[in-house]
């Protein structure tokens, strides 16, 4: 009764907008939360930010804790050693990381639970029990994309209620190819920026904002470079 209770009230918490959430903080961090509810609640935030075709190219097993929430992706059948982790920040948002962490001398990553989908980006806990889960306000507001926020509309305008930084600096990018339904462009040193025109081909000098965090309504402005 008592994790019952832990778990509905941090769901009815989640519902503060553009801050951080404590109960998310609480249902994140503290140990005594862990069961399987809270276990799939934490699979169905991650659900939330889309890292759909980010990790692999086809499905693949997972594992999801909670207390604190974290998701651990394998990178391949061959290799159940090496994993992408993803953990939440402060904006309640899976930070993941661009590279495979492990050895080639490690153990196989153990506890595996889930299975992530590479085409939706959700994962699938084994033998989960339903959770209703609230949506914290960044993501009820704004369509996300790997945990951003995508800051234009599909007509190229600036969504309401994000801040822009002028900050005038220069971010190299490999390709010239937006995603055509996000206008995201993946860049150089693990930075992910998004440009306003989705449909035509980005050159060196356009602009973009880049998202200073995983969930945050602040942007970057930058001047892009491609290579």
């Amino acid at each position: 009764m008592v994790r019952l209770t832990v778990a509905l009230l941090t769901a009815a918490l989640l519902t503060v907008a553009g801050r951080s959430s404590p109960a998310w903080t609480a249902i994140s961090s503290a140990t005594s939360v862990s069961s399987p509810k809270t276990v799939q609640a934490c699979a169905v935030r991650f659900g939330w930010m889309h890292y759909q075709r980010y990790f692999t190219r086809g499905d693949a097993r997972a594992r999801v804790k909670a207390g604190p929430c974290e998701v651990d992706i394998i990178y391949s059948p061959s290799t159940p050693n090496l994993y992408f982790p993803c953990t939440v920040n402060s904006f309640g948002a899976y930070e993941c990381a661009t590279h495979a962490v492990g050895q080639a001398a490690d153990p196989p990553l153990t506890g595996l639970n889930a299975v992530f989908h590479s085409s939706t980006g959700t994962v699938t806990v084994a033998h989960a029990p339903k959770v209703a889960v609230a949506k914290p306000g960044w993501v009820r507001t704004y369509p996300i994309r790997m945990g951003l926020i995508v800051p234009y509309d599909a007509h190229g305008n600036l969504r309401p209620g994000l801040t822009v930084v002028p900050a005038g600096f220069g971010v190299d990018c490999g390709s010239g190819a937006p995603e055509r339904t996000t206008g995201l462009i993946e860049c150089v040193a693990s930075t992910n920026c998004f440009v306003a025109d989705w449909v035509h081909a980005i050159y060196s000098g356009e602009q973009a904002l880049c998202p200073t965090k995983a969930g945050s309504r602040r942007m970057r402005q930058a001047t892009l470079s491609i290579f």
